[in-house]
């Protein structure tokens, strides 16, 4: 399975530093963390989707992965896949943020949960006990039927939220899912995930360990 680890993120809740990828804390960077943890799961096939703002730094510092550059940041994942997709082919990826840090076994219970051949993919989610801003899955069963973002205390469709690491079992059909979304705003991918989930079976995975979204 080839993981797409999204770097591209322009850093804006790390202002006035421009970049917090690679920023060093106690000798280690958000990005050395988290491929650290994603090789312990046995993933060691990592791409970076990065920026012209940060892939010649990360080429300096990490040769050893290949990148993709994205063109267009303004539009978020939607553009990040748009670009990195087209060389996986119908291959499985997992979809992951550098930014949301979690424990291996949260990876490891993704590549679980999609070991059923009716399953189509599988979205990482924290439990949670009180109200967080972020996107809540919709669910029957373990199967979602859609994120919605923020809805509001009081108003959440389940106690799932939403991680971004996330399985799709075939690139391709994503690919075409984006490609067909309407451009021109920066969630394109969830409108993308909300078409997905009405033709396949998504399952969510709850994630009960620390999760840290710097």
């Amino acid at each position: 399975m080839r993981v797409l680890l999204l770097i591209a993120g322009r850093s804006q809740r790390f202002w006035p530093l421009s970049e917090k990828t690679l920023f060093p804390v106690c000798g280690t960077n958000l990005l050395e963390v988290t491929t650290g943890r994603l090789k312990e799961t046995g993933l060691d096939d990592i791409t970076l989707i990065g920026g012209s703002h940060n892939l010649e730094d990360v080429h300096r510092q990490y040769p050893e992965f290949p990148t993709v550059e994205q063109r267009d940041l303004e539009l978020g994942m939607r553009g990040a896949l748009l670009d990195a997709l087209p060389s996986c082919g119908n291959e499985s990826v997992m979809i992951v943020c550098v930014n949301d840090v979690i424990d291996p076994a949260g990876y490891k219970s993704l590549i679980e949960a999609t070991s059923d051949s009716n399953t189509s993919g599988a979205i990482l989610a924290q439990k949670v006990e009180r109200y967080l801003p972020g996107g809540y899955l919709k669910l029957e069963g373990d199967q979602i039927l859609e994120v919605i973002e923020k809805p509001g205390e009081g108003n959440e469709p389940s106690d799932l939220v939403n991680i971004v690491a996330h399985i799709h079992k075939d690139a391709s059909i994503l690919l075409e899912t984006l490609r067909v979304t309407p451009s021109g705003t920066d969630d394109g991918y969830e409108q993308a995930l909300t078409k997905l989930f009405k033709d396949f079976v998504y399952k969510a995975v709850p994630y009960e360990s620390v999760w840290n979204a710097v």
